[in-house]
């Protein structure tokens, strides 16, 4: 069950995502790390009304956060949107408890993040990850996102890429 997340979760999402943070490590990526992202990311989140929790048998695995912040570098121009930002929706810091990997939720909370932007009036969604987290990448694709280019964040020596996606 997806469901909006409560002042209750931040802990348990706080807990997911260092062990998170340090799978994604252990696997050659440092898009996240102690810095990035933290209870005050989440906790923001929360009280925008954009986090988001799957929960499973009662115990929280997984969250994602949907809204239409998009980070100042989307107006790159090696990103080759076919929407404006004003008709797309986007996700962030999806996250599923590394001990629940591969059973769907991720795929899940992104296919809830499109309906929810559908549902909103958006026709796309516009979404980027670190270019060497090639799990998020296919995950992507697997989905139906279209890699539109890449940018650059100031804080990372390595490139992002930007994924789109049309909403039907």
């Amino acid at each position: 069950m997806i469901r909006k997340a409560m002042k209750q979760d931040l802990v348990k999402i706080e807990e997911m995502a260092i062990r998170a943070t340090k799978k994604m490590n252990a696997e050659g990526s440092d898009q996240w790390d102690k810095h990035y992202p933290t209870i005050a990311h989440f906790t923001k989140d929360l009280q925008l009304g954009t986090l988001f929790v799957y929960e499973q048998d009662g115990i929280v695995v997984g969250s994602i956060t949907i809204d239409q912040s998009f980070a100042p570098e989307y107006a790159n121009a090696s990103l080759r949107w076919s929407e404006q930002q004003q008709f797309a929706g986007t996700f962030h810091r999806l996250l599923v408890d590394p001990n629940a990997r591969k059973a769907g939720i991720a795929g899940a909370l992104i296919a809830f993040a499109e309906n929810l932007s559908h549902h909103k009036g958006l026709t796309a969604m516009q979404v980027d990850t670190y270019s060497l987290n090639e799990k998020a990448q296919q995950l992507f694709e697997k989905y139906g996102y279209e890699k539109v280019g890449t940018l650059q964040f100031p804080e990372k020596e390595a490139i992002f890429f930007g994924f789109e996606k049309q909403l039907i």
